[in-house]
């Protein structure tokens, strides 16, 4: 009966993973990610239908490994609606949409955000128009 050599085996299983590992993404990568955001959410109740509207926006600057930052903003949207009478959902739908110039607007205390997305149901198997109109107004500095 031949012996194995444990030790050996694991010098060479930790030599591959330290030359392999830094061409592969093991968490190798750094991610920076600096900005503003604001977010929503409403509890949605009418009649038997009940469900949660989520909406967020940011206006950030982000760094992915070398290279130079970039800056973007962005909206999420999320709706979510179940009529409780029946035990199915009415409307689930939700994304991620780019903001164009003007959309969003920023002070110290104030943030507005007028979008129109085009957004997917998985219920209704449908693309519904979403209109967003909303505004944040704060008495203090809106917190960044």
């Amino acid at each position: 009966m031949r012996k194995i050599n444990f030790a050996g085996i694991s010098v060479v299983l930790v030599v591959t993973f330290f030359l392999i590992a830094p061409n592969q993404s093991f968490g190798n990568e750094h991610y920076r990610y600096k900005g503003r955001s604001v977010w929503v959410d409403f509890w949605y109740e009418s009649g038997t239908v009940y469900g949660y509207i989520y909406i967020s926006a940011a206006d950030y600057m982000e760094k992915v490994g070398p290279g130079r930052p970039t800056e973007s903003q962005t909206c999420y949207v999320s709706v979510w609606l179940h009529d409780w009478s029946t035990g199915n959902d009415v409307m689930d739908m939700s994304g991620v949409f780019p903001i164009d110039e003007g959309e969003f607007i920023w002070t110290r205390k104030y943030a507005y955000l007028n979008k129109v997305v085009s957004m997917y149901d998985w219920v209704s198997d449908t693309m519904k128009d979403v209109v967003i109109n909303l505004e944040w107004i704060g008495e203090d500095e809106i917190y960044i």
